[in-house]
Protein backbone atom coordinates (compact mmCIF):
# COMPACT_ATOMS: atom_id res chain seq x y z
CA UNK A 1 0.00 0.00 0.00
CA UNK A 2 2.69 2.73 0.78
CA UNK A 3 4.66 1.47 -1.82
CA UNK A 4 1.71 2.46 -4.96
CA UNK A 5 1.72 5.56 -2.52
CA UNK A 6 5.46 6.40 -3.30
CA UNK A 7 5.15 5.32 -6.59
CA UNK A 8 2.54 7.22 -7.74
CA UNK A 9 3.56 10.37 -5.96
CA UNK A 10 6.97 9.96 -8.21
CA UNK A 11 5.50 9.38 -11.44
CA UNK A 12 1.89 10.25 -11.60
CA UNK A 13 -1.61 9.08 -10.63
CA UNK A 14 -2.75 7.71 -13.97
CA UNK A 15 -0.65 4.34 -13.89
CA UNK A 16 -0.64 0.87 -12.72
CA UNK A 17 1.83 -0.80 -10.07
CA UNK A 18 2.71 -4.32 -8.72
CA UNK A 19 4.43 -4.39 -6.19
CA UNK A 20 5.59 -6.58 -3.08
CA UNK A 21 6.06 -6.52 0.74
CA UNK A 22 8.17 -7.44 3.47
CA UNK A 23 7.08 -10.88 2.27
CA UNK A 24 8.02 -11.37 -0.59
CA UNK A 25 11.69 -9.14 -0.09
CA UNK A 26 12.43 -12.48 2.59
CA UNK A 27 11.08 -14.41 0.03
CA UNK A 28 8.12 -16.45 1.63
CA UNK A 29 6.96 -19.08 -0.31
CA UNK A 30 3.10 -17.72 0.63
CA UNK A 31 4.42 -14.22 -0.58
CA UNK A 32 2.02 -12.67 -2.91
CA UNK A 33 2.34 -9.84 -5.54
CA UNK A 34 0.17 -6.65 -4.86
CA UNK A 35 -2.17 -4.56 -6.90
CA UNK A 36 -5.06 -1.40 -6.46
CA UNK A 37 -4.13 -0.84 -2.81
CA UNK A 38 -4.34 -4.68 -1.56
CA UNK A 39 -5.97 -6.86 -4.19
CA UNK A 40 -3.42 -9.95 -4.15
CA UNK A 41 -1.86 -12.86 -6.70
CA UNK A 42 -1.29 -14.33 -3.74
CA UNK A 43 -0.49 -17.79 -4.52
CA UNK A 44 1.99 -19.85 -5.37
CA UNK A 45 5.05 -17.36 -3.92
CA UNK A 46 4.60 -15.11 -6.59
CA UNK A 47 5.81 -12.82 -4.41
CA UNK A 48 8.72 -14.10 -3.58
CA UNK A 49 9.66 -14.64 -7.22
CA UNK A 50 10.13 -11.15 -7.46
CA UNK A 51 11.89 -10.95 -4.60
CA UNK A 52 14.45 -13.67 -5.45
CA UNK A 53 15.46 -11.13 -8.19
CA UNK A 54 15.72 -7.72 -6.22
CA UNK A 55 12.43 -6.29 -7.89
CA UNK A 56 10.41 -4.51 -5.38
CA UNK A 57 7.68 -2.95 -7.93
CA UNK A 58 6.45 -3.19 -11.58
CA UNK A 59 5.05 0.39 -12.53
CA UNK A 60 2.97 0.64 -15.95
CA UNK A 61 1.50 3.70 -17.56
CA UNK A 62 0.25 4.12 -21.01
CA UNK A 63 -3.10 5.88 -23.84
CA UNK A 64 -3.50 3.31 -26.25
CA UNK A 65 -6.71 1.98 -26.36
CA UNK A 66 -7.60 -1.58 -27.38
CA UNK A 67 -8.71 -2.36 -31.09
CA UNK A 68 -12.46 -4.36 -31.67
CA UNK A 69 -13.34 -5.75 -34.27
CA UNK A 70 -16.66 -4.70 -34.01
CA UNK A 71 -16.86 -2.53 -30.90
CA UNK A 72 -20.48 -1.66 -31.47
CA UNK A 73 -21.58 -5.01 -31.41
CA UNK A 74 -19.61 -5.76 -27.87
CA UNK A 75 -21.02 -2.67 -26.54
CA UNK A 76 -24.64 -4.01 -27.48
CA UNK A 77 -23.97 -7.51 -26.42
CA UNK A 78 -22.68 -6.05 -23.11
CA UNK A 79 -26.05 -3.67 -22.74
CA UNK A 80 -28.12 -6.66 -22.91
CA UNK A 81 -26.08 -8.33 -20.56
CA UNK A 82 -25.84 -5.79 -18.01
CA UNK A 83 -29.87 -5.14 -18.11
CA UNK A 84 -30.27 -8.37 -17.03
CA UNK A 85 -28.01 -8.48 -14.13
CA UNK A 86 -29.37 -4.75 -13.44
CA UNK A 87 -33.32 -6.54 -13.45
CA UNK A 88 -32.19 -9.04 -11.16
CA UNK A 89 -31.12 -6.36 -8.79
CA UNK A 90 -34.11 -4.41 -8.78
CA UNK A 91 -36.36 -7.08 -6.58
CA UNK A 92 -36.28 -5.14 -3.34
CA UNK A 93 -38.31 -7.63 -1.95
CA UNK A 94 -35.46 -10.19 -1.67
CA UNK A 95 -32.59 -7.87 -1.59
CA UNK A 96 -33.91 -7.32 1.67
CA UNK A 97 -34.38 -10.63 2.74
CA UNK A 98 -31.28 -12.30 0.90
CA UNK A 99 -29.24 -11.13 4.16
CA UNK A 100 -31.46 -13.07 6.68
CA UNK A 101 -30.87 -16.48 4.96
CA UNK A 102 -27.67 -17.42 6.60
CA UNK A 103 -30.20 -17.97 9.58
CA UNK A 104 -31.37 -20.94 8.06
CA UNK A 105 -27.86 -22.51 7.89
CA UNK A 106 -28.68 -25.02 10.45
CA UNK A 107 -31.75 -25.93 8.30
CA UNK A 108 -29.38 -26.25 4.88
CA UNK A 109 -27.13 -28.80 6.63
CA UNK A 110 -30.34 -30.66 8.01
CA UNK A 111 -31.84 -30.99 4.63
CA UNK A 112 -28.79 -30.79 2.42
CA UNK A 113 -30.57 -28.16 0.16
CA UNK A 114 -28.23 -27.36 -2.47
CA UNK A 115 -27.88 -23.61 -3.26
CA UNK A 116 -26.56 -23.12 -6.35
CA UNK A 117 -27.52 -25.08 -10.04
CA UNK A 118 -28.57 -23.67 -13.26
CA UNK A 119 -31.30 -21.73 -14.99
CA UNK A 120 -32.52 -18.12 -14.29
CA UNK A 121 -33.60 -18.51 -10.92
CA UNK A 122 -30.28 -19.85 -9.56
CA UNK A 123 -28.42 -16.80 -11.12
CA UNK A 124 -31.03 -14.22 -10.04
CA UNK A 125 -30.42 -15.21 -6.42
CA UNK A 126 -26.62 -14.96 -6.71
CA UNK A 127 -26.43 -11.96 -8.02
CA UNK A 128 -28.97 -10.56 -5.20
CA UNK A 129 -26.07 -12.08 -2.68
CA UNK A 130 -23.08 -10.78 -4.39
CA UNK A 131 -24.62 -7.21 -5.57
CA UNK A 132 -27.99 -5.98 -4.19
CA UNK A 133 -27.51 -7.23 -1.11
CA UNK A 134 -23.38 -6.08 -0.97
CA UNK A 135 -22.51 -8.87 0.59
CA UNK A 136 -20.21 -10.03 -2.12
CA UNK A 137 -18.83 -13.74 -1.31
CA UNK A 138 -19.66 -12.86 2.58
CA UNK A 139 -23.02 -14.13 2.14
CA UNK A 140 -21.77 -17.94 2.48
CA UNK A 141 -19.85 -17.11 6.15
CA UNK A 142 -22.29 -19.01 8.11
CA UNK A 143 -23.81 -21.30 5.16
CA UNK A 144 -20.44 -22.91 4.29
CA UNK A 145 -19.11 -23.26 7.63
CA UNK A 146 -22.46 -25.05 8.66
CA UNK A 147 -23.01 -27.08 5.23
CA UNK A 148 -19.61 -28.83 5.06
CA UNK A 149 -17.70 -26.93 2.99
CA UNK A 150 -15.59 -24.53 5.29
CA UNK A 151 -12.72 -26.71 6.82
CA UNK A 152 -13.54 -26.24 10.75
CA UNK A 153 -10.60 -26.66 12.78
CA UNK A 154 -7.75 -27.58 10.88
CA UNK A 155 -9.58 -30.02 8.52
CA UNK A 156 -10.86 -32.60 11.84
CA UNK A 157 -14.04 -30.43 13.16
CA UNK A 158 -17.76 -30.46 12.48
CA UNK A 159 -19.08 -26.94 11.62
CA UNK A 160 -22.21 -27.18 14.05
CA UNK A 161 -20.37 -28.60 17.33
CA UNK A 162 -16.85 -26.98 17.07
CA UNK A 163 -18.21 -23.59 15.46
CA UNK A 164 -21.42 -23.53 16.18
CA UNK A 165 -24.08 -20.80 14.83
CA UNK A 166 -23.39 -18.62 17.60
CA UNK A 167 -20.09 -18.22 16.58
CA UNK A 168 -20.65 -18.05 13.28
CA UNK A 169 -23.08 -15.33 13.39
CA UNK A 170 -21.06 -13.05 14.58
CA UNK A 171 -18.82 -13.70 10.97
CA UNK A 172 -21.70 -13.25 9.14
CA UNK A 173 -21.62 -10.67 5.66
CA UNK A 174 -23.95 -8.70 7.25
CA UNK A 175 -22.12 -7.51 9.91
CA UNK A 176 -19.36 -6.18 7.66
CA UNK A 177 -22.08 -3.93 6.05
CA UNK A 178 -21.61 -1.02 8.84
CA UNK A 179 -18.20 -0.28 8.28
CA UNK A 180 -18.88 0.07 4.54
CA UNK A 181 -17.83 3.28 3.04
CA UNK A 182 -18.44 2.41 -0.26
CA UNK A 183 -18.56 -0.40 -2.88
CA UNK A 184 -16.57 -1.15 -5.93
CA UNK A 185 -15.86 -3.48 -8.79
CA UNK A 186 -13.79 -4.74 -11.85
CA UNK A 187 -14.00 -2.58 -15.13
CA UNK A 188 -17.65 -2.49 -16.38
CA UNK A 189 -18.91 -4.91 -14.13
CA UNK A 190 -22.90 -4.97 -13.12
CA UNK A 191 -22.60 -7.26 -10.07
CA UNK A 192 -19.91 -4.54 -8.24
CA UNK A 193 -19.03 -7.56 -5.63
CA UNK A 194 -16.22 -5.54 -3.67
CA UNK A 195 -16.70 -2.90 -0.72
CA UNK A 196 -14.12 -0.59 1.09
CA UNK A 197 -14.23 -0.46 4.31
CA UNK A 198 -13.60 2.16 6.90
CA UNK A 199 -12.30 0.63 10.20
CA UNK A 200 -11.17 2.48 13.67
CA UNK A 201 -9.00 -0.02 14.63
CA UNK A 202 -6.55 -0.08 12.04
CA UNK A 203 -3.20 0.65 13.42
CA UNK A 204 -2.21 3.20 10.19
CA UNK A 205 -3.04 6.32 9.50
CA UNK A 206 -5.26 5.45 6.43
CA UNK A 207 -8.45 3.80 7.83
CA UNK A 208 -9.83 2.23 4.40
CA UNK A 209 -9.28 -1.42 3.58
CA UNK A 210 -10.96 -3.72 1.52
CA UNK A 211 -13.78 -6.14 3.11
CA UNK A 212 -12.59 -9.46 3.45
CA UNK A 213 -13.72 -12.16 1.25
CA UNK A 214 -14.76 -15.69 2.02
CA UNK A 215 -11.88 -17.63 1.76
CA UNK A 216 -10.05 -14.99 4.81
CA UNK A 217 -13.26 -15.01 6.84
CA UNK A 218 -13.17 -18.57 6.54
CA UNK A 219 -9.39 -19.06 7.03
CA UNK A 220 -9.16 -17.03 10.11
CA UNK A 221 -12.30 -18.01 11.12
CA UNK A 222 -13.72 -21.35 11.15
CA UNK A 223 -10.40 -22.95 10.14
CA UNK A 224 -9.03 -21.79 13.23
CA UNK A 225 -12.50 -21.06 15.31
CA UNK A 226 -12.15 -17.87 15.59
CA UNK A 227 -14.93 -15.63 15.50
CA UNK A 228 -13.30 -12.37 16.17
CA UNK A 229 -15.03 -10.31 13.13
CA UNK A 230 -12.60 -7.13 13.74
CA UNK A 231 -9.77 -9.41 14.17
CA UNK A 232 -9.79 -10.75 10.60
CA UNK A 233 -10.57 -7.36 9.11
CA UNK A 234 -7.05 -6.14 11.12
CA UNK A 235 -5.43 -9.86 9.80
CA UNK A 236 -6.75 -8.85 6.21
CA UNK A 237 -5.56 -5.77 6.24
CA UNK A 238 -2.30 -6.38 7.24
CA UNK A 239 -1.44 -9.16 5.27
CA UNK A 240 -2.36 -7.24 2.19
CA UNK A 241 0.01 -4.83 2.98
CA UNK A 242 2.71 -7.19 3.39
CA UNK A 243 1.48 -8.97 0.59
CA UNK A 244 1.24 -12.51 1.67
CA UNK A 245 -1.65 -14.67 0.72
CA UNK A 246 -4.31 -15.21 3.61
CA UNK A 247 -5.74 -18.42 2.72
CA UNK A 248 -1.74 -20.28 2.90
CA UNK A 249 -1.58 -17.98 6.23
CA UNK A 250 -4.54 -19.43 7.85
CA UNK A 251 -3.43 -22.99 7.32
CA UNK A 252 -0.39 -21.96 8.81
CA UNK A 253 -1.65 -20.87 11.56
CA UNK A 254 -3.97 -23.91 12.32
CA UNK A 255 -1.02 -25.81 11.80
CA UNK A 256 0.57 -23.69 14.75
CA UNK A 257 -2.81 -24.24 17.05
CA UNK A 258 -2.60 -27.74 16.74
CA UNK A 259 0.82 -28.77 17.23
CA UNK A 260 0.38 -26.64 20.34
CA UNK A 261 -2.38 -28.47 21.48
CA UNK A 262 -0.30 -31.69 20.63
CA UNK A 263 2.62 -30.52 23.13
CA UNK A 264 5.06 -30.12 19.74
CA UNK A 265 5.32 -26.77 20.37
CA UNK A 266 5.08 -24.68 23.96
CA UNK A 267 5.52 -21.46 24.79
CA UNK A 268 9.19 -21.46 24.36
CA UNK A 269 8.92 -21.67 20.99
CA UNK A 270 7.74 -18.42 20.16
CA UNK A 271 9.68 -16.31 22.35
CA UNK A 272 10.84 -12.78 20.45
CA UNK A 273 11.46 -9.19 20.76
CA UNK A 274 8.00 -8.30 20.96
CA UNK A 275 7.04 -10.90 23.70
CA UNK A 276 10.71 -12.05 25.35
CA UNK A 277 9.01 -14.66 27.43
CA UNK A 278 6.75 -16.03 24.58
CA UNK A 279 3.60 -16.44 24.53
CA UNK A 280 1.00 -19.59 23.81
CA UNK A 281 -1.36 -19.38 21.13
CA UNK A 282 -4.63 -21.79 21.30
CA UNK A 283 -7.75 -22.49 19.20
CA UNK A 284 -10.59 -19.91 19.07
CA UNK A 285 -8.61 -17.20 20.77
CA UNK A 286 -7.73 -14.02 18.58
CA UNK A 287 -4.91 -12.46 20.83
CA UNK A 288 -1.99 -14.07 19.33
CA UNK A 289 -2.87 -14.63 15.21
CA UNK A 290 -1.43 -11.09 14.16
CA UNK A 291 2.06 -11.73 16.48
CA UNK A 292 2.49 -15.32 14.61
CA UNK A 293 2.06 -13.37 11.52
CA UNK A 294 4.00 -10.70 12.17
CA UNK A 295 6.70 -13.39 13.00
CA UNK A 296 6.89 -15.77 9.70
CA UNK A 297 6.47 -12.08 7.53
CA UNK A 298 9.58 -10.89 9.42
CA UNK A 299 11.08 -14.41 9.47
CA UNK A 300 11.96 -13.84 12.99
CA UNK A 301 12.49 -17.41 15.25
CA UNK A 302 9.56 -20.07 14.88
CA UNK A 303 8.07 -17.32 11.96
CA UNK A 304 11.23 -18.81 10.09
CA UNK A 305 10.21 -22.03 10.22
CA UNK A 306 6.48 -20.90 9.06
CA UNK A 307 7.27 -18.72 6.86
CA UNK A 308 7.56 -21.14 3.80
CA UNK A 309 3.95 -22.85 4.28
CA UNK A 310 2.51 -26.18 5.93
CA UNK A 311 4.56 -28.38 4.70
CA UNK A 312 8.00 -26.98 5.19
CA UNK A 313 6.92 -26.10 8.30
CA UNK A 314 5.98 -29.71 9.26
CA UNK A 315 9.77 -30.10 7.49
CA UNK A 316 11.54 -28.13 9.70
CA UNK A 317 10.20 -28.45 13.02
CA UNK A 318 10.19 -32.05 12.36
CA UNK A 319 6.46 -33.81 13.25
CA UNK A 320 3.16 -32.36 12.28
CA UNK A 321 3.64 -33.90 8.75
CA UNK A 322 -0.09 -35.65 9.74
CA UNK A 323 -1.78 -32.31 10.11
CA UNK A 324 0.20 -29.75 8.02
CA UNK A 325 -2.85 -29.63 5.26
CA UNK A 326 -1.25 -28.44 1.63
CA UNK A 327 -1.85 -30.60 -1.73
CA UNK A 328 1.54 -31.13 -3.50
CA UNK A 329 2.83 -28.22 -1.40
CA UNK A 330 0.55 -25.97 -1.53
CA UNK A 331 -2.38 -25.10 1.30
CA UNK A 332 -5.74 -25.71 0.36
CA UNK A 333 -8.05 -23.31 -0.10
CA UNK A 334 -11.43 -23.13 1.88
CA UNK A 335 -13.37 -25.71 0.22
CA UNK A 336 -13.44 -29.33 1.89
CA UNK A 337 -13.18 -32.04 -0.84
CA UNK A 338 -15.02 -34.44 1.50
CA UNK A 339 -18.17 -31.97 -0.11
CA UNK A 340 -17.41 -31.85 -3.39
CA UNK A 341 -15.03 -34.80 -4.26
CA UNK A 342 -14.09 -33.48 -7.99
CA UNK A 343 -12.84 -30.22 -5.98
CA UNK A 344 -10.52 -32.87 -4.35
CA UNK A 345 -9.17 -34.08 -7.45
CA UNK A 346 -8.60 -30.96 -9.41
CA UNK A 347 -6.39 -29.93 -5.89
CA UNK A 348 -3.44 -33.08 -6.83
CA UNK A 349 -3.87 -33.15 -10.52
CA UNK A 350 -4.41 -29.57 -11.91
CA UNK A 351 -0.30 -27.85 -12.66
CA UNK A 352 -1.16 -25.44 -9.85
CA UNK A 353 -2.28 -27.50 -7.12
CA UNK A 354 -4.64 -26.55 -3.88
CA UNK A 355 -6.77 -24.36 -6.26
CA UNK A 356 -10.85 -23.75 -5.80
CA UNK A 357 -10.88 -22.05 -9.27
CA UNK A 358 -8.82 -24.50 -11.55
CA UNK A 359 -12.23 -25.48 -12.60
CA UNK A 360 -13.84 -28.17 -11.13
CA UNK A 361 -16.52 -30.50 -12.36
CA UNK A 362 -18.61 -30.17 -9.09
CA UNK A 363 -18.26 -26.51 -8.45
CA UNK A 364 -18.65 -25.33 -12.00
CA UNK A 365 -21.87 -27.17 -12.23
CA UNK A 366 -23.10 -25.67 -8.81
CA UNK A 367 -22.52 -22.59 -10.02
CA UNK A 368 -24.43 -22.83 -12.98
CA UNK A 369 -21.97 -23.07 -15.80
CA UNK A 370 -24.24 -25.26 -17.85
CA UNK A 371 -27.01 -22.37 -17.70
CA UNK A 372 -23.52 -19.89 -18.82
CA UNK A 373 -23.03 -20.99 -22.02
CA UNK A 374 -25.70 -22.73 -24.29
CA UNK A 375 -23.77 -24.44 -26.40
CA UNK A 376 -21.64 -26.83 -24.58
CA UNK A 377 -23.31 -29.30 -22.02
CA UNK A 378 -21.31 -30.30 -19.16
CA UNK A 379 -22.60 -34.19 -17.44
CA UNK A 380 -21.84 -35.05 -13.98
CA UNK A 381 -22.23 -38.82 -12.68
CA UNK A 382 -21.50 -40.12 -9.02
CA UNK A 383 -19.46 -43.46 -10.22
CA UNK A 384 -15.66 -41.93 -9.90
CA UNK A 385 -14.53 -42.89 -13.00
CA UNK A 386 -17.03 -41.30 -15.11
CA UNK A 387 -16.86 -38.06 -12.71
CA UNK A 388 -13.16 -37.82 -13.24
CA UNK A 389 -13.65 -38.61 -17.11
CA UNK A 390 -16.44 -35.97 -17.00
CA UNK A 391 -14.34 -33.66 -15.33
CA UNK A 392 -12.19 -33.42 -18.70
CA UNK A 393 -14.37 -31.32 -20.60
CA UNK A 394 -15.37 -28.67 -17.69
CA UNK A 395 -11.25 -28.16 -17.28
CA UNK A 396 -11.14 -27.86 -20.85
CA UNK A 397 -13.32 -25.31 -21.21
CA UNK A 398 -12.56 -23.47 -18.39
CA UNK A 399 -9.12 -23.11 -19.29
CA UNK A 400 -10.08 -20.97 -22.33
CA UNK A 401 -12.63 -19.12 -20.56
CA UNK A 402 -9.62 -17.85 -18.21
CA UNK A 403 -7.03 -17.06 -20.95
CA UNK A 404 -9.82 -14.77 -22.06
CA UNK A 405 -10.16 -13.03 -19.08
CA UNK A 406 -13.22 -13.87 -17.86
CA UNK A 407 -13.98 -13.52 -13.94
CA UNK A 408 -14.55 -17.23 -12.40
CA UNK A 409 -17.81 -16.11 -10.82
CA UNK A 410 -18.92 -15.02 -14.35
CA UNK A 411 -21.06 -18.44 -14.53
CA UNK A 412 -22.95 -17.75 -11.40
CA UNK A 413 -24.61 -15.25 -12.88
CA UNK A 414 -26.90 -16.94 -15.44
CA UNK A 415 -26.85 -16.94 -19.14
CA UNK A 416 -24.07 -14.61 -21.32
CA UNK A 417 -23.26 -14.07 -25.06
CA UNK A 418 -20.21 -16.45 -25.02
CA UNK A 419 -19.25 -17.26 -28.75
CA UNK A 420 -20.75 -13.99 -29.79
CA UNK A 421 -18.64 -11.52 -27.75
CA UNK A 422 -15.68 -13.58 -28.82
CA UNK A 423 -16.50 -12.69 -32.34
CA UNK A 424 -17.46 -9.24 -31.39
CA UNK A 425 -14.25 -8.63 -29.82
CA UNK A 426 -11.59 -10.95 -32.35
CA UNK A 427 -13.32 -11.18 -35.68
CA UNK A 428 -13.39 -15.15 -34.94
CA UNK A 429 -15.92 -17.44 -35.49
CA UNK A 430 -15.28 -20.43 -32.95
CA UNK A 431 -17.25 -23.08 -32.49
CA UNK A 432 -17.17 -25.05 -29.01
CA UNK A 433 -15.56 -27.92 -29.96
CA UNK A 434 -12.40 -25.04 -31.35
CA UNK A 435 -13.16 -23.74 -27.47
CA UNK A 436 -12.37 -26.80 -25.76
CA UNK A 437 -9.57 -27.65 -28.43
CA UNK A 438 -7.64 -24.51 -26.70
CA UNK A 439 -8.47 -25.60 -23.40
CA UNK A 440 -7.20 -28.83 -23.68
CA UNK A 441 -3.80 -27.10 -25.35
CA UNK A 442 -3.42 -24.56 -22.82
CA UNK A 443 -3.61 -27.22 -20.11
CA UNK A 444 -1.92 -30.13 -21.52
CA UNK A 445 1.16 -27.38 -22.06
CA UNK A 446 0.92 -26.57 -18.75
CA UNK A 447 0.89 -30.40 -17.61
CA UNK A 448 3.94 -30.95 -19.88
CA UNK A 449 5.76 -28.19 -17.90
CA UNK A 450 5.00 -29.98 -14.67
CA UNK A 451 6.46 -33.42 -16.26
CA UNK A 452 9.55 -31.37 -17.04
CA UNK A 453 9.86 -30.57 -13.96
CA UNK A 454 9.22 -33.71 -12.14
CA UNK A 455 6.61 -31.82 -10.17
CA UNK A 456 3.28 -34.48 -10.97
CA UNK A 457 2.71 -35.83 -7.77
CA UNK A 458 -0.73 -37.08 -5.80
CA UNK A 459 -0.09 -35.71 -2.43
CA UNK A 460 -2.71 -34.92 0.15
CA UNK A 461 -3.22 -35.11 3.40
CA UNK A 462 -5.20 -38.57 4.66
CA UNK A 463 -7.24 -36.47 6.89
CA UNK A 464 -8.27 -33.63 3.76
CA UNK A 465 -9.86 -37.50 2.30
CA UNK A 466 -11.84 -38.78 4.95
CA UNK A 467 -9.09 -41.33 5.94
CA UNK A 468 -10.88 -41.89 8.23
CA UNK A 469 -14.06 -40.55 7.94
CA UNK A 470 -15.46 -37.72 10.16
CA UNK A 471 -18.56 -39.52 12.57
CA UNK A 472 -20.22 -36.24 12.89
CA UNK A 473 -21.55 -33.53 10.70
CA UNK A 474 -22.75 -33.17 7.01
CA UNK A 475 -19.81 -34.66 5.43
CA UNK A 476 -19.59 -37.47 7.98
CA UNK A 477 -18.89 -40.90 6.32
CA UNK A 478 -17.19 -39.44 3.33
CA UNK A 479 -13.81 -41.23 2.21
CA UNK A 480 -12.93 -39.96 -1.56
CA UNK A 481 -11.01 -42.69 -3.79
CA UNK A 482 -9.49 -39.31 -5.75
CA UNK A 483 -6.90 -41.01 -7.30
CA UNK A 484 -9.70 -43.39 -9.33
CA UNK A 485 -10.87 -40.17 -10.48
CA UNK A 486 -7.46 -39.12 -11.50
CA UNK A 487 -6.57 -41.90 -13.84
CA UNK A 488 -10.73 -41.26 -15.34
CA UNK A 489 -9.48 -37.93 -16.05
CA UNK A 490 -5.87 -38.34 -17.44
CA UNK A 491 -7.34 -40.69 -19.40
CA UNK A 492 -9.90 -38.59 -21.01
CA UNK A 493 -7.26 -35.73 -21.58
CA UNK A 494 -4.94 -38.07 -23.21
CA UNK A 495 -2.25 -38.40 -20.38
CA UNK A 496 -0.73 -41.57 -19.42
CA UNK A 497 -1.49 -43.12 -15.90
CA UNK A 498 1.45 -41.19 -14.57
CA UNK A 499 0.12 -37.73 -15.94
CA UNK A 500 2.74 -37.44 -18.36
CA UNK A 501 0.69 -35.97 -21.92
CA UNK A 502 0.94 -39.08 -24.54
CA UNK A 503 2.51 -38.61 -27.78
CA UNK A 504 -0.21 -38.55 -29.94
CA UNK A 505 -1.66 -35.98 -27.53
CA UNK A 506 0.71 -33.52 -28.44
CA UNK A 507 0.70 -34.40 -31.80
CA UNK A 508 -2.83 -33.70 -32.20
CA UNK A 509 -3.06 -30.30 -30.36
CA UNK A 510 -0.17 -29.13 -32.71
CA UNK A 511 2.53 -29.19 -29.66
CA UNK A 512 5.15 -30.58 -31.22
CA UNK A 513 7.60 -28.43 -30.01
CA UNK A 514 7.09 -30.40 -26.74
CA UNK A 515 8.00 -33.91 -28.16
CA UNK A 516 11.80 -33.54 -27.26
CA UNK A 517 10.76 -32.29 -24.20
CA UNK A 518 9.10 -36.03 -23.32
CA UNK A 519 12.46 -37.75 -22.51
CA UNK A 520 12.68 -35.14 -19.80
CA UNK A 521 9.77 -35.82 -17.98
CA UNK A 522 8.87 -37.89 -15.25
CA UNK A 523 5.34 -38.66 -14.10
CA UNK A 524 3.49 -39.38 -10.92
CA UNK A 525 6.42 -41.29 -8.32
CA UNK A 526 3.56 -43.43 -6.86
CA UNK A 527 -0.28 -43.43 -6.52
CA UNK A 528 -2.78 -41.66 -4.16
CA UNK A 529 -4.08 -44.70 -1.11
CA UNK A 530 -6.86 -43.75 0.80
CA UNK A 531 -5.39 -45.84 3.56
CA UNK A 532 -8.82 -46.08 5.27
CA UNK A 533 -10.32 -47.29 2.35
CA UNK A 534 -7.54 -49.82 1.70
CA UNK A 535 -7.40 -51.32 5.44
CA UNK A 536 -11.07 -51.78 5.22
CA UNK A 537 -10.96 -53.09 1.84
CA UNK A 538 -13.52 -50.85 0.32
CA UNK A 539 -10.87 -49.71 -2.28
CA UNK A 540 -10.95 -52.12 -5.28
CA UNK A 541 -8.99 -49.77 -7.94
CA UNK A 542 -5.28 -50.51 -7.37
CA UNK A 543 -2.54 -49.88 -10.12
CA UNK A 544 0.99 -50.33 -10.65
CA UNK A 545 3.42 -47.48 -12.38
CA UNK A 546 5.58 -49.43 -15.06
Amino acid sequence: VETEQLVKEKHGHRLEIASIGPAGENLSLISGIVTDGGRIAARSGLGAVMGSKNLKAICLKGNKKAQYANKGKMVELSRVYNRTIKKYQKNKIINKRIPLVDRLAPLIRKFKIHLGGGGSLAARLAVISFSSSKLGTTFTNVIFSQNGDSPVKNYEGVGYRDFPMKKALKIRGKNFKKFIRKGYGCFGCPVRCGAILTFKGLPYKEKSTHRPEYETCAAFGPLILNDNLESIIQINEYLNRVGMDTISAGNVVAFVFEAVEKGILNKSDFVCEAFPEGFLPRWGSSEFILPILKLMVNREGIGDSLADGTKQAAEMIGEGEEFSIHANGQELPMHDPRLEPELGMTYITDPTPGRHTAGSLDFERSAGINYFVKEITFENSKERDQKGKYSAKVTKFYKAFEALGFCSFATTFGRYPFFEMIKAAFGWTITPEEILEIGHRIQTLRQMFNAREGAIRHEINQRVIGSPPLKKGPIKDVSLDLERMAQGYYDSMGFKKDGVPKKETLETLDLDFCLNDLELCTGLPKPLVNEYLAREKKNPHHWKLK
